[in-house]
């Protein structure tokens, strides 16, 4: 895939990460922290990795793009 590709995915991954935070948020300020939010949390920075990990290779071959450009 493209830097481009990698880049889209990792901010819709981004974009997925924030909305599933965003009911657990609410849940913990309406009725405070509990044990089963521990699973929610765990999904979001699950997917959060994977935006972090998509945006990463997407800057990794966008360098790699440019080395051969100026080649």
């Amino acid at each position: 895939m493209q830097a481009r590709t990698h880049r889209i995915l990792g901010y819709i991954l981004l974009t997925a990460a924030v909305a599933s935070l965003v009911p657990t948020v609410c849940r913990i300020y309406r009725s405070g922290f509990d044990n089963e939010m521990i699973p929610l949390l765990i999904g979001s920075l699950v997917i959060w990795t994977g935006s972090e990990s998509q945006l990463a290779i997407a800057r990794r071959k966008r360098r790699e793009e440019k080395k051969e450009m100026q080649k």
